[in-house]
């Protein structure tokens, strides 16, 4: 069941889509050429960037005055006033972008949600590859926003679940998980994973909970259709995750420093020598 902010977001969506539809105001945005010349400095990409963020502001701002007017005007189908300014964020490439964001309060003195500023929150879903570490997951979220998709590592989950398995079981037991990680589609994937804890609770109760433990989020990959599943969650997502923990320390909570989300973005962006993923050229959403 959606919350009732999501409804209200959904809602504040599709009548930004629909005025902007039927309506179709226009927009226009100045750059002065010193201004563009001194963000070419940067690259072309800063430049892009920038010039984004100054657009979303200026559709954010024809939004606002479509509610609630010209500043210090009579406006007779006024449905809303303003309500200040707060921080607030952009999704550009699967990263959070500060922004500053107008808040509004409608007839009935409730926020009115901005169709705009929802929209600017989503982004392709991009998919992490993680181990069950609470302080990475947070550490991607701060970096990324609420759009990422999270995948937890198969080899991570089929090591953690045989460790506390007898030696003659593992061979079994392990042949039964690459099966169904194996499976092209997320139901039968699934299925067959779900058949396991049943037996595992035989075995070793321990194990049965370690393997439904975040068994979810190990099927994302099966969940979205992304092609070449082996290369998400082979022993390359150890590397990724070595290389964070070597850029920020140890990934506890609470105890050594904490893992940043730049940090993070570090070890999954690629940069200066973090590995990069083999399915990364097949998968447009995925870092």
């Amino acid at each position: 069941m959606k919350r009732r902010s999501q409804i209200a977001g959904h809602r504040a969506v599709e009548s930004f889509r629909r005025w902007a539809t039927e309506e179709n105001p226009k927009i226009q945005m100045i750059l002065p050429l010193a201004a563009v010349g001194g963000l070419l400095q940067e690259g072309v990409g800063h430049l892009l960037r920038e010039a984004g963020l100054v657009l979303l502001q200026l559709v954010r701002e024809e939004e606002v005055r479509r509610l609630a007017g010209e500043r210090h005007q009579q406006h007779s189908g006024r449905r809303a006033h303003r309500w200040g300014k707060e921080a607030g964020y952009c999704v550009v490439d699967g990263q959070k972008v500060p922004m500053r964001r107008t808040r509004l309060r409608d007839r009935q003195n409730r926020e009115q949600r901005l169709g705009s500023y929802e929209l600017f929150q989503r982004s392709m879903p991009r998919l992490y590859v993680l181990d069950g570490s609470k302080a990475l997951r947070a550490a991607v979220r701060r970096h990324a926003g609420e759009a990422v998709c999270i995948q937890r590592c198969q080899v991570h989950k089929r090591r953690n679940v045989l460790e506390h398995l007898p030696e003659q079981h593992r061979p079994a037991v392990k042949r039964k998980l690459q099966n169904a990680y194996a499976m092209a589609e997320y139901a039968d994937a699934k299925r067959a994973l779900e058949k396991l804890p049943r037996e595992l609770m035989d075995l070793n109760p321990s194990a049965a909970r370690s393997l439904g433990e975040g068994m979810e989020e190990t099927l994302t990959v099966h969940r979205l259709g992304v092609p070449q599943r082996e290369a998400l969650a082979a022993g390359r997502s150890d590397r990724a995750l070595d290389g964070i923990r070597t850029a920020g320390g140890r990934a506890t909570v609470p105890q050594g420093p904490r893992v940043s989300g730049d940090s993070a973005a570090a070890g999954f962006l690629g940069q200066r020598g973090s590995p990069k993923f083999g399915c990364q050229r097949s998968c447009g959403c995925l870092i």
